[in-house]
């Protein structure tokens, strides 16, 4: 990627997005608001990169949880969530930094670097992932929200995976929910960014429970009716996901 990196701006997306049930469609990015600088790998501590290097990546997304999360009765910090897909293996990651109260102020500051609190290895079965590709139409276009989701709110973590993958058709919709249809992980994101050819949109999101695991990353011109370049890959999984790394400093 090169130039500008955007995400839109967050709204309030529930479960159910579509009014009435309604989930032939997908959401239009033509009036979406590209106001937020979106994040990437070299947001993240270099510890990240030990345990998930760049070589070899299919797929990624690094994900802000906005706001502060309570980590004790007493102290809160912030969160980012990544994901690194690769042929064999996905590697998923919590990275943190304390926040502390400002003395006569009603806000928190950060106290702290980044550092990754925890990073789990989704490891697969066979040598590869099944790989599907295709050029996807994004077929009926609906906008997005503007106030309160219709649907039950959606984990915090889960939010914005959910909300990247409603740009999608509804065929690769259904596809990643019929695969995983209760994640225990999902991360992912819609972005936008300039390269030498012009503007492009790309979402890519990871789905995960204890058996299947599915990423998609998913490519167009910038522009809400253009179809969709989409690759899917597909894990089955050698029993639970476990950890390889915690408290890892920058």
């Amino acid at each position: 990627m090169t130039g500008l990196i955007a995400l839109p701006t967050p709204s309030a997306v529930g479960v159910t997005i579509a009014p009435d049930g309604e989930r032939s469609f997908s959401l239009s990015t033509a009036d979406v608001a590209w106001t937020e600088r979106a994040l990437t790998v070299d947001d993240l501590p270099d510890a990240f990169r030990k345990v998930a290097p760049d070589a070899g990546v299919l797929a990624e997304a690094v994900v802000a949880l906005h706001g502060a999360a309570r980590k004790t009765e007493s102290t809160f910090e912030q969160r980012r969530d990544a994901f690194r897909a690769y042929e064999d293996r996905i590697v998923v990651a919590r990275i943190t930094r304390p926040l502390s109260a400002v003395q006569g102020k009603s806000f928190l500051s950060p106290a702290g670097p980044w550092s990754v609190a925890a990073t789990r290895l989704v490891v697969a079965t066979g040598t590869r992932a099944v790989r599907k590709t295709g050029t996807v139409s994004p077929g009926r276009l609906v906008a997005p929200p503007t106030g309160a989701g219709t649907g039950r709110a959606p984990k915090r973590e889960h939010a914005a995976a959910i909300e990247a993958e409603a740009y999608l058709p509804m065929v690769v919709r259904s596809g990643l929910q019929s695969a995983v249809p209760k994640p225990v992980g999902h991360t992912g994101s819609l972005l936008l960014w300039t390269t030498p050819a012009g503007r492009r949109q790309r979402v890519e999101v990871m789905r995960s429970d204890t058996r299947t695991a599915v990423v998609v990353r998913a490519e167009r011109p910038d522009r809400p009716d253009a179809d969709w370049s989409v690759v899917q890959w597909t894990y089955q999984l050698r029993g639970t996901a476990h950890e390889i790394e915690r408290g890892s400093r920058p």
